[in-house]
């Protein structure tokens, strides 16, 4: 796909203020001095070209863009600010166009040579760095230190001057050497010698010994949780609660036993307080009864009476005998007394008849009193002395049987707490006749308790572990006191005998160490692990910069046969049909070139000319020719743009109407031709031939 310019945009350029070019294929942009013209062509040289800044181009920050086509499937837009130019676009595409396209592209100046300060304008060296990978192979080249670039190898070994990267290797070689006799010194003294078998089994009792700390470790983590759960079941057992309970029952013992001597005591009095019972009974019955006064009347009373009925009968009847005369009164009066005597006695007889019970019931006093208290009841008086008697007995007889009911309701009391004070500490109900027996259990449960919670605490104590390092996870082994004791003491026995072998090994420790940077006290093991990294490191490090140092060795041999083939690959792309037919239409004579040491001949028919001894004409039109016709070889044909920034200015009046006829035809072909210029002659030549040829892709443009 052809390449070309599609237009330009920019403003704040040098005299240019504001400016849009839309292109075609045949452009002429005229002006005079100092009207902006090479403003203009350097920004497209900086906005289109990684390597624009090789011509020397002055400072300045242009504003604009320039599209462009044929790079992707739409314009493409570039400015001097975009960090993609033209170059990184070829390199995505594959193309293989060279770096430097810009040399062949853009003529600047009237500078149709290809290199200025060559005498012909065009060199070995221009033409390498165009057609070939020169360049590259020249930082290839350059990345490599000269004395890589003379080392060789010999016998599998990199040979030169000991200097950059082949001292370094050298110096590598000596350190491998050095610490492989180190090691080897190590070998011998210490892994094969008694030291290394003694740190060995140290290693391995060790291991085991930390096995067993592990192992303890989880046996304290047993240990700890059997006595958490013992000091819970423990705190169930309240102290507290257990002297409480056993105080309460030793109390209700001896109350209970109080209790049976007071009713012994109250059965002893209770005759007494019966006998006050019946005392109260029998005085009340007494004086309701009035037994005090419930007598058969006297004998003697019937005897007065019927004595004085009969001395009265007497007087009466013998008063007619004497002549008494108050006889009869007298005899009346007597016989009237007796007669009431015997009525009073007759009443009191049928009185007693009338209580007969009552009578019976002071006998049965009477009777009781005398079996109670084997004395003779005389009456109430007798009854109530005697109750006088038996008052205090009475009295502290009831005072007991009060006690007798308290304490009865105080044991009822006590064994219900107690039984569920049992309840509680056993979670059983105990019988009355287990309590002692229980409460021992519980002493000798509480003790075992306490026993086993506090050899707990000191198996805990002994190990000395922090809780935080408790291991729940069972161990391959268990712990055995006994066991770790045999392994501490053969560790120290095997120290002890290790440390009679240290003293020379001390020596290559020490030396070891200012490799490894280890402190002199890390285990040998440790040791010579890291010693063995760092030869492991120092032999890579040798390995890698010895590849490093073959490739290189190699790349740089490549790199000679590779130019002693450049300049067979040159002449076959100054000599391409697309260079030699347009250097022969342009100059109507030469038709070959040839490259002899550093300088380029051109042919005609009959000889070949140094380019730096042809006419200044036929050096511009050969080097124009070579310009276009290396950059359509090496474009594969397609074509693209060229800038020519007055590149006519120093040909004569007859040559510059060759070159713009070729320029045009070159625009005709398919190239894109920029042509800047501020010569008049020039401008009338492209504004007669382009016209007339290229019509509406003819363009001029009037700064």
């Amino acid at each position: 796909m052809a390449v070309r310019i599609e237009s330009i945009q920019i403003k704040k350029l040098g005299p240019l203020d504001s400016l849009k070019l839309e292109l075609g294929m045949l452009n002429l942009i005229y002006g005079r001095n100092e009207s902006g013209k090479t403003y203009l062509a350097e920004f497209i040289l900086q906005s289109i070209f990684r390597h624009a800044k090789r011509w020397n181009l002055r400072e300045f920050n242009p504003e604009g863009t320039l599209q462009l086509q044929g790079i992707e499937n739409q314009a493409t837009t570039f400015s001097p600010a975009s960090p993609r130019k033209i170059e990184d676009y070829w390199n995505e595409s594959d193309r293989g166009l060279p770096m430097n396209m810009a040399r062949l592209l853009v003529v600047k100046g009237g500078e149709l040579a290809m290199a200025s300060s060559s005498p012909g304008g065009v060199d070995r060296e221009t033409l390498k760095n165009t057609l070939t990978s020169q360049v590259l192979l020249d930082q290839i080249r350059d990345s490599i230190q000269s004395t890589v670039q003379k080392a060789q190898i010999i016998g599998q070994k990199v040979t030169g001057k000991n200097q950059g990267q082949i001292s370094d290797l050298n110096a590598l070689e000596k350190e491998l050497n050095d610490i492989e006799s180190l090691l080897e010194l190590i070998e011998e003294k210490y892994s094969g010698g008694p030291a290394r078998q003694i740190e060995e089994e140290i290693e391995a009792v060790r291991m085991q010994y930390d096995q067993l700390l592990m192992a303890q470790k989880h046996q304290a983590y047993l240990l700890s949780m059997a006595h958490k759960e013992l000091i819970i079941e423990r705190e169930k057992i309240s102290d507290e609660r257990y002297l409480s309970l056993r105080d309460r029952v030793r109390d209700h013992r001896k109350l209970k036993s109080d209790l049976t001597k007071l009713i012994s005591k109250i059965k002893t009095s209770q005759s007494g307080v019966d006998n006050y019972h019946w005392l109260e009974s029998a005085i009340e019955i007494w004086e309701e009864k009035e037994l005090e006064k419930k007598k058969l009347p006297d004998i003697l009373l019937l005897v007065a009476g019927g004595g004085l009925l009969a001395v009265g009968l007497t007087f009466l009847a013998i008063q007619h005998s004497f002549t008494w005369r108050y006889l009869d009164l007298a005899g009346l009066i007597t016989a009237a007394l007796g007669g009431l005597v015997l009525i009073y006695f007759g009443i009191r007889i049928l009185k007693g008849t009338e209580f007969v019970s009552e009578t019976e019931e002071r006998q049965s006093i009477e009777s009781s009193f005398q079996e109670k208290f084997n004395q003779t009841l005389n009456g109430i008086t007798d009854l109530r002395m005697r109750l006088n008697q038996l008052k205090d007995k009475f009295l502290l007889a009831n005072s007991d049987q009060k006690e007798s009911r308290k304490f009865e309701i105080q044991l009822e009391t006590d064994q219900h707490w107690i039984k569920e004070a049992f309840r509680e500490l056993t979670g059983e109900v105990v019988p009355e006749k287990s309590w002692e027996a229980e409460l021992e259990t519980i002493k000798e449960n509480t003790a075992a308790f306490d026993s086993r919670i506090s050899e707990l605490a000191l198996q805990l104590a002994r190990f000395d572990i922090p809780e935080d390092e408790y291991i729940s996870e069972p161990q391959d082994i268990d712990f055995s006191s006994q066991l770790l004791t045999d392994l501490e003491k053969q560790l120290s026995s095997l120290t002890d005998e290790l440390s009679s072998h240290q003293k020379e090994l001390d020596t290559l420790k020490a030396r070891a160490s200012e490799w490894t940077r280890d402190d002199i006290s890390t285990p040998w093991s440790e040791v010579l692990h890291h010693l063995r990294l760092i030869r492991n490191e120092i032999s890579q490090s040798h390995i890698d910069l010895t590849a490093e140092l073959v490739a290189k060795i190699g790349l740089s041999e490549i790199i000679g046969k590779i130019e002693d083939e450049e300049d067979q690959k040159i002449l076959e792309n100054i000599n391409a049909p697309a260079v030699s037919n347009l250097m022969e239409k342009i100059t109507g004579k030469y038709q070959k070139l040839n490259l002899i040491n550093d300088q380029v001949y051109a042919s005609d028919p009959y000889q070949e000319y140094p380019l730096r001894d042809l006419s200044t004409g036929a050096r511009e039109q050969i080097q124009l020719a070579l310009r276009l016709g290396i950059a359509s070889s090496v474009s594969g044909g397609e074509p693209l743009f060229l800038i020519l920034d007055d590149a006519f200015q120093h040909s004569d009046w007859k040559r510059r109407e060759s070159l713009v006829e070729e320029t045009v035809n070159l625009a005709k072909s398919g190239w894109q031709v920029i042509y800047l210029t501020m010569d008049d002659h020039i401008r009338d030549l492209y504004l007669k031939a382009g016209k007339a040829s290229l019509k509406k892709e003819f363009k001029l443009f009037t700064l």
